[in-house]
C-alpha cells in the first residue's frame, strides 16, 4: 500500500511538472488573481522576494533573449554585430521632445527613446550575450567637444566602430575600418551620402585616448562614475550577470522562458498600478522580446480603453512597427498611412513616414516610398536621406 501511494505521488509530481510547462496551465497559475492573493497571504515575504528577484534578473535574461532572437545561431561575429546594431537602430528613436534619460540599457530599450549614448550602451549589453567585447567611444571635434558617441566591438583582434544611431559602416579599402583608422580619419566614409544625411560635421570627428568599458549596466556616460573614469583615463571594471543565471538565459530553446516572462509581467503590476501604464509597459516588454502579436493586442487595449492616455500615440506607432518587424508590410504600410493622415502633428509622424516608406520598398513600390521619404523632417530625415541615396532615388 505504502509503495503504491509513493508511486502515485511520484507519477502525480511528474505530470504536475509537465503541466506547469504548458502555456494554458501557466496562464491559469500566473493570471489568476485569487491564486496570486492566496500565495501572497501564505508566504508574502518570500513571494515578494521572488518577484523582486525576477525583476532584478530580467535585464540579463532580456538581453540574451533579444540577442539570440536577433542573431540566432550565427557564429560569424561580424554578422552578429551587424544584426544587433540594426536591431538597436530600428527599435530606439531619438525624439528629443521625450527627453534623454541615462538609465540602464534595458530601460532605454523598453522606453524606445534614446540618442547615440543610449544606443551604444544598449548594443554593448546585447553584444555581451555573444561574448563580443564592446565599449563606448566619444568622438570629438577640434574644439574638444564631443557631439557624438559610437560603440566599438573587438572583432578580428581589432577594435572596430559600431554606429547604432545612423547605422553607418566605416570602411577602408573595402574592409571594415579599425578604430585606429577611424580615429585618424583614414576611412572611406561616403561624403556624398553624409551630405544627403546632413551629417557634414561627422567626417572631421576624431577619438580621444580614453577607453571606458560599459558592460556593467552603468547608468550613462554623464554619471559621476563614468565622468571620473574618462577624466582620469581609467577603465570601469566589467561585471556580468551571475553565472547560474547566465546558463539559464543562454539556453538555446528557451525552456521556461514564457514562464519567466509571465512572472516578470506580474512584477510590473506592483510598479504600475494604473492599468494603461501596466498594459503599455507590458506591451513594450513583449515587443522587444519579439512577441509581436501579444504586444499588438495590449497596444490595442491601451488605444481602445484609454484614448486620452499619454501612451496612446506611442502604442499606435508601435503597432505599425510590430507589423513591419514581423514582415507584414502591407498591414504596416496601411497602419502608418493612417497615422500620417489622422495625426499630422504627432511626434511620431516622421518615423511613421519612414517605416511606411520602408514597407513600401519591401512591397516593390519605390515611387510611393520616394514621395514619402522626401517629405520627412527632423532627425528621421537623416535616415530618409540615406535610403534615398542607397536606392538612387
Amino acid at each position: 500500500m505504502y509503495k503504491k501511494i509513493t508511486l502515485g505521488i511520484c507519477i502525480f509530481a511528474v505530470f504536475a511538472l509537465i503541466a506547469i510547462q504548458m502555456r494554458p496551465v501557466q496562464h491559469l497559475l500566473l493570471n489568476n488573481s485569487l491564486i496570486d492573493q492566496i500565495i501572497s497571504k501564505l508566504d508574502k515575504r518570500n513571494y515578494s522576494t521572488l518577484k523582486k528577484s525576477i525583476y532584478n534578473h530580467f535585464p540579463g535574461f532580456a538581453y540574451s533573449y533579444v540577442a539570440i532572437n536577433v542573431a540566432g545561431s550565427e557564429t560569424n561575429q561580424e554578422k552578429i554585430t551587424q544584426k544587433l546594431n540594426l536591431y538597436v537602430h530600428e527599435n530606439v528613436f531619438p525624439i528629443i521632445q521625450y527627453g534623454v534619460i541615462d538609465a540602464a540599457a534595458i530601460h532605454q530599450l523598453t522606453r524606445g527613446i534614446g540618442w547615440c549614448d543610449q544606443m551604444a550602451h544598449l548594443f554593448i549589453r546585447l553584444a555581451d550575450t555573444y561574448n563580443i567585447p564592446a565599449h563606448i567611444e566619444n568622438l570629438y571635434n577640434d574644439n574638444g567637444v564631443s557631439p557624438h558617441t559610437i560603440a566599438t566591438a573587438f572583432l578580428d583582434n581589432e577594435w572596430r566602430a559600431v554606429e547604432p544611431l545612423y547605422n553607418l559602416t566605416f570602411t577602408n579599402n573595402n574592409k571594415r575600418a579599425t578604430l585606429r583608422e577611424i580615429c585618424s580619419g583614414d576611412t572611406d566614409v561616403d561624403s556624398e551620402m553624409l551630405n544627403q544625411m546632413n551629417l557634414e560635421w561627422y567626417k572631421p570627428l576624431y577619438c580621444n585616448e580614453s577607453r571606458v568599458f560599459m558592460r556593467n549596466e552603468a547608468a550613462g556616460e554623464y554619471s559621476p562614475v563614468i565622468f571620473n573614469a574618462i577624466k582620469n583615463d581609467k577603465n570601469i571594471p566589467v561585471t556580468t550577470v551571475a553565472d547560474p543565471w547566465r546558463l539559464i538565459f543562454k539556453l538555446p530553446d528557451f525552456i521556461g522562458s514564457d514562464l519567466f516572462i509571465d512572472l516578470y509581467l506580474i512584477t510590473l503590476e506592483d510598479q504600475y498600478p494604473n492599468e494603461d501604464d501596466y498594459l503599455y509597459r507590458s506591451a513594450r516588454v513583449l515587443q522587444i522580446l519579439g512577441k509581436y502579436n501579444e504586444a499588438i493586442n495590449l497596444y490595442n487595449k491601451v488605444i481602445e480603453n484609454y484614448p486620452q492616455s499619454i501612451h496612446t500615440k506611442q502604442s499606435n506607432f508601435y503597432i505599425g512597427l510590430s507589423r513591419y518587424h514581423s514582415g507584414q508590410y502591407t498591414l504596416s504600410a496601411d497602419h502608418f498611412q493612417k497615422i500620417i493622415s489622422n495625426n499630422p502633428l504627432s511626434l511620431w509622424v516622421n518615423y511613421s513616414k519612414l517605416y511606411a516608406s520602408k514597407s513600401l520598398i519591401e512591397l516593390g513600390k519605390p515611387n510611393d516610398a520616394e514621395r514619402l521619404l522626401k517629405s520627412i523632417e527632423g532627425e528621421a530625415s537623416r535616415e530618409a536621406g540615406k535610403i534615398l541615396y542607397l536606392n538612387n532615388m
